[in-house]
């Protein structure tokens, strides 16, 4: 069973590129994802697209009373959502497809060994098994 991912975006008054983050993060190859849009209220029009987003099952959508920041929006997803990894992408960001799948790799497959090469001056000896 893939991780669950919650892919977290904070949107204040940029409905179109909060459209198409959206969009983006609901593309990608890893199966078990969903989005979570907090609203921080600014903007009637970014409210409507965030809530429109909301008919696919796959958003949860939160419309705050009042901006509280980036941050504390973020830390508000976590509170209140479920998920084995939470990444936190820029309304900007427009990742490749496979993204999320790459990074739950790395998160949750086997861990990294070191190679012979590049690690010789840490002193850790080659197939060491790297702790997260």
């Amino acid at each position: 069973m893939e991780p669950l991912v919650n892919v977290v975006l904070v949107a204040r008054t940029d409905a179109t590129r909060l459209r198409a983050a959206t969009e983006a993060a609901l593309r990608q190859t890893h199966a078990a994802l969903y989005v979570t849009i907090i609203d921080e209220g600014d903007s009637p029009r970014t409210s409507a697209a965030a809530r429109a987003l909301a008919d696919d099952p796959r958003v949860v959508y939160l419309r705050l009373a009042r901006p509280i920041g980036t941050a504390q929006a973020r830390n508000l997803a976590l509170a209140i959502t479920r998920y084995d990894a939470v990444t936190f992408p820029a309304l900007c960001d427009m990742p490749v497809r496979d993204k999320v799948a790459a990074q739950a790799a790395v998160l949750f497959g086997p861990a990294p060994r070191a190679e012979a090469a590049g690690w010789g001056a840490l002193n850790v000896p080659a197939g060491t098994r790297l702790d997260r």
